[in-house]
């Protein structure tokens, strides 16, 4: 696997234990915006030497920036530092079965380039060179140098394994991890991981579940997929597939699932579900303002025509996303009950379906889940729309920079 290019010095003991600390100062100045070094010291347990030798070293890499403060009192006021945001810059991808979203964006959350295409099919080889197509596009129409890209980061649908850079549903090709066929035509540090789970990084960094300890993050998409955040961090699993909610069973000897079982909550309220349903309803006669939207043409509606028409007050979309409401807040319900959320954060596109979605799935969830449990679980719409997956791909990246979770510290005890 590629290293980023902060990583220019062999990962012996002196330089493991060097670039823990840098990344500790990385993540104190992104959490805390502009410190003075004292103020660096104390946030980070660090020594003032140690924490000036090791900025020094930050500036050279051109990651910090020193400027000074204007706060009250008299005498030379102290040089604050905070990070230059404009120093490297992430790509981010979150694909899906028909559309794709790629972001470019800063070292905060600025998003400098965005664009969302239709997506060739993820079982085909030719996507590759699609998306790969659209990566350097992205980075060139963008203006930014290609030695100043950290990496990129990619959210994909289906089982995912982050670690080994292995997607097994989608993207599965030969025997080479797609993590590794990307890198070596991009020349980059490339990252993958779950859509779901990207969701949930992208609300943990940047969304409702910054604050929280303890969420649930539903992706309501073309599937239905779920992130879980427990003690602030992305719950994985034994094998790193922890959050398939879409196939717990809802409805005995229900619809035959894509996975192949009968009764799955995705073939019952998934976008793939609702727009099946309504262009089967519509096919027989009922009248729908859905007809209006597609020309007459049924077989182009999908979940993003069901939500449109509901918002214009469509009562058949109503209707269908009452009822989908109600299969989700059945499962969420037993979701509520096991992991005690703080809050639930729905994603995805069928998410923008808003009330209509989400008031049935709160009834039903606090109908079915504890009352002391549920009282205190939050249900809410996610607030960064569809870049959401998206900007939890950049986090796969920027992570490396930010966070020591991942280093391996064994040589240092």
């Amino acid at each position: 696997m590629k290293q980023l290019r902060i990583e220019k010095e062999n990962t012996d003991r002196v330089s493991l234990k060097r670039r823990i600390r840098m990344n500790i100062i990385l993540n104190a100045l992104r959490s805390n915006g502009s410190l003075s070094l004292t103020e660096l010291s104390r946030q980070t347990g660090f020594n003032v030497p140690t924490i000036t030798n090791l900025v020094k070293k930050l500036e050279a890499e051109d990651y910090l920036i020193r400027e000074k403060s204007h706060g009250p009192g008299q005498g030379r006021p102290p040089q604050c530092i905070r990070i230059n945001t404009s120093a490297r810059y992430v790509v981010g991808l979150d694909l899906g079965r028909f559309n794709t979203n790629i972001i470019l964006v800063d070292l905060s959350r600025k998003i400098i380039y965005k664009k969302r295409f239709h997506t060739l099919n993820l079982q085909e080889p030719k996507v590759i060179d699609q998306l790969l197509n659209e990566i350097t596009n992205a980075i060139q129409e963008s203006g930014v140098k290609f030695s100043k890209i950290l990496g990129v980061g990619m959210a994909i649908p289906g089982l995912v394994n982050c670690k080994l850079g292995r997607s097994y549903t989608f993207l599965n090709f030969k025997d080479k991890p797609i993590r590794d066929v990307f890198e070596k035509r991009l020349d980059l540090p490339v990252f993958i991981e779950n859509d779901a789970r990207s969701m949930a990084l992208g609300e943990l960094w940047f969304g409702l579940a910054k604050d929280a300890k303890n969420a649930l993050c539903l992706n309501i998409g073309w599937g239905i997929g779920l992130g879980i955040i427990t003690n602030g961090r992305i719950y994985y699993g034994n094998d790193g597939f922890a959050g398939e909610f879409g196939h717990i069973l809802i409805k005995e000897n229900g619809h035959l699932c894509q996975c192949g079982k009968y009764g799955c909550l995705e073939s019952l309220a998934s976008g793939r579900a609702i727009a099946e349903q309504v262009r089967q309803i519509v096919r027989n006669g009922k009248d729908s303002m859905l007809l209006k939207l597609v020309d007459g043409n049924i077989d182009i509606i999908n979940a993003e025509t069901v939500v449109r028409a509901a918002q214009m007050g469509d009562q058949l979309s109503i209707e269908i996303f009452e009822q989908a409401g109600k299969y989700i807040g059945q499962g969420l319900a037993i979701l509520i009950n096991l992991f005690n959320p703080e809050v639930v954060i729905l994603g995805g596109r069928v998410s923008q379906a808003g009330r209509f979605l989400l008031n049935p799935i709160q009834t039903e969830a606090n109908k079915r889940a504890l009352p002391h449990i549920s009282e205190r679980a939050k249900i809410v719409v996610s607030e960064l729309g569809n870049l959401s997956g998206a900007l939890g791909a950049t986090t796969l990246v920027k992570k490396e920079i930010f966070e020591t979770a991942h280093l391996d510290v064994s040589g240092l005890v």
